[in-house]
């Protein structure tokens, strides 16, 4: 027994003297993409970036390098990206290009349109659109052979955003505001006056649109009616949008990043680690966002830090400092309450080791937004023996012996 404990003391010791200190954060990813990053786009593993220098940047490792893949793009800034089926469009400054192979070459596709500025592209189907800087909307139904206008009832022709939302389509343009239709774009009508309609975000019937200067819309019904969503935004300047289930991301001009995860209703700020607060683009590979700025690079975050913290919902009021509490075992059920409070939105881990020093199993490791948390070991399957629990909540570090006995 004294070998043990003397084991345990090592062992706390040594936690004691290197304690795990990083917090979650956003990462800014490596390569030489020091551009302004005005679009992002993934397709299966790989993550394609846009930039204003007319270059497009491929990773196929999740963001850890990047390399140029714009052989055959003669383009002063690619503004926009759209997949369809394993083609990936690029509406750029010198028209529309397109590849097949994974940015190994890029072809001009263009033919028709009378605007060669191309700022947005979606995709329904096996129809394309495309919209121009001045021309307004263009579509083509043979892969980009041949295009046609499709600008009645459009009052503005400058289109800055463009998306799909079952039947319906919606259009943001910079004077006046956005426009629906729902006949595949024969004909157009208002939907939202009066605000510059900067970029859109998809999920099923519901649709964010995100505006310059005028904030966040949603609409619940595909676009025929909308509503102000922009609760705990300090920028009302919105660059990017990007939707992972119920969690929507806004990119802003000002504010970083912000998250709503209860369909805009509300809004908070996760921007911890950024070196700039204009964010041009996002975009969700797997279970990692990514986020293009405005010349500070690519950087990427696990959605995992963010979406668990916006779940949590304190109990009491949060003293200045973390706290760990163990309940009392209950020696029937050997399950052990342990309470946890944050003060502060941080990185949480509760571990459990026998005194040897080694891992028994995780009870939360994830990021925790302040506020109170209980947790519940069931430790029926483990031997009775003394026990260590540990909670790491960043450079703060709780360690308690507890005792399985039945």
């Amino acid at each position: 027994m004294n070998k043990l404990l003397s084991r345990f003391i090592l062992f706390a010791g040594l936690t004691a003297v290197f304690p795990q200190s990083a917090s979650a954060q956003w990462v800014k990813t490596n390569g030489s993409v020091d551009q302004k990053v005005y679009c992002l786009a993934a397709s299966g593993e790989i993550i394609f970036a846009g930039t204003d220098g007319g270059n497009i940047f491929l990773s196929s490792n999740n963001g850890t390098n990047w390399i140029e893949a714009d052989s055959g793009l003669a383009a002063a800034s690619v503004h926009s990206f759209a997949l369809k089926g394993d083609t990936l469009y690029a509406g750029t400054d010198s028209g529309l290009f397109f590849t097949a192979n994974n940015g190994n070459s890029w072809a001009a596709v263009d033919s028709g349109l009378r605007n060669s500025i191309v700022w947005s592209l979606a995709v329904s189907g096996e129809t394309i659109f495309v919209g121009t800087y001045g021309d307004g909307i263009f579509i083509s139904s043979d892969n980009g052979k041949s295009w046609n206008a499709i600008n009645s009832g459009l009052t503005d022709t400058h289109i800055h955003s463009l998306a799909v939302s079952g039947g319906a389509m919606v259009a943001g343009t910079d004077l006046s505001g956005i426009f629906l239709s729902t006949d595949n774009g024969i004909s157009w009508n208002s939907a939202v006056p009066g605000v510059i309609g900067w970029t859109f975000a998809v999920n099923g019937s519901t649709i964010f649109a995100g505006t310059m200067g005028s904030g966040i819309f949603l609409s619940t019904n595909h676009g025929t009616s909308w509503s102000a969503v922009d609760s705990g935004l300090t920028s009302t300047l919105i660059w990017s949008l990007a939707m992972n289930g119920s969690a929507v991301f806004a990119g802003t001009y000002g504010g970083g990043v912000f998250l709503s995860t209860d369909n805009g209703t509300s809004w908070k700020a996760v921007d911890s680690g950024f070196a700039t607060s204009n964010i041009q683009s996002l975009a969700v590979s797997g279970g990692v966002i990514f986020a293009g700025t405005d010349g500070e690079g690519i950087w990427r975050r696990p959605l995992s830090e963010m979406i668990g913290s916006m779940n949590a919902h304190p109990r009491r009021k949060i003293p200045d400092q973390a706290l760990f509490r163990i309940g009392a075992v209950g020696r029937a059920g050997a399950k052990v309450e342990v309470e946890c409070v944050v003060p502060h939105p941080e990185k949480v881990a509760v571990t459990v080791f026998d005194l040897m020093g080694d891992r028994i199993t995780s009870l939360v490791d994830r990021y925790l937004d302040a506020g109170s948390y209980r947790y519940r070991w069931d430790a029926r399957a483990c031997a009775q023996r003394r026990y260590v629990l540990r909670m790491q909540a960043g450079a703060i570090r709780f360690m308690y012996p507890v005792t399985i006995a039945r």
